[in-house]
């Protein structure tokens, strides 16, 4: 993990920390002061529609998130936790929004998930290209949320999205 990525890793669990309610992952993973122009005044459907069909948007949209996100992070006076910390206190995961908006997993994670099977954004901290659909985004969860996620993800149908939890300890 580069310097970067690092740093927005930390700022992106500082945020989580202080942000996500468990009881409402849908608001509280999707600040509207952190929303990327790609998901402004859309839907969850023209959401998806703009990742899959518009070269570079994804890459774009994770690094508004990121810039937006340091921003309250800075204005708030949040401590960014070291990296080992993030390890263990929280999971990443990756998805690659190859999805075809079944909802299966929006009730079961309180949210986390939209109808789209969009994670909240507020999570997002890296992107990486890859030949399939406009690339990969990571987040970052806590430890606290990792139970409704799981069963989000595990809801999905395997054949529709490819997101998944890829380090940490969980709780």
């Amino acid at each position: 993990m580069n310097a970067t990525t690092e740093l927005h890793l930390r700022q992106t669990a500082a945020w989580c920390l202080h942000a996500v309610k468990v009881d409402d992952l849908a608001a509280s993973t999707r600040t509207e002061s952190i929303c990327p122009d790609l998901f402004a005044n859309c839907d969850h459907v023209a959401r998806l529609d703009a990742i899959h069909k518009t070269t570079g948007t994804l890459q774009v949209a994770v690094q508004q998130i990121c810039e937006r996100r340091a921003a309250l992070v800075k204005t708030l006076n949040l401590k960014l936790p070291a990296i080992d910390y993030c390890k263990v206190a929280g999971r990443l995961f990756g998805t690659d929004f190859d999805t075809d908006s079944c909802e299966a997993a929006t009730d079961v994670s309180n949210g986390f998930f939209d109808p789209s099977d969009i994670p909240g954004w507020d999570t997002w901290f890296a992107y990486e290209p890859h030949d399939h659909i406009q690339g990969r985004a990571y987040g970052w969860i806590p430890n606290e949320i990792v139970a409704p996620v799981g069963r989000g993800i595990w809801a999905i149908p395997e054949k529709e999205t490819k997101t998944v939890f890829v380090l940490g300890k969980g709780g």
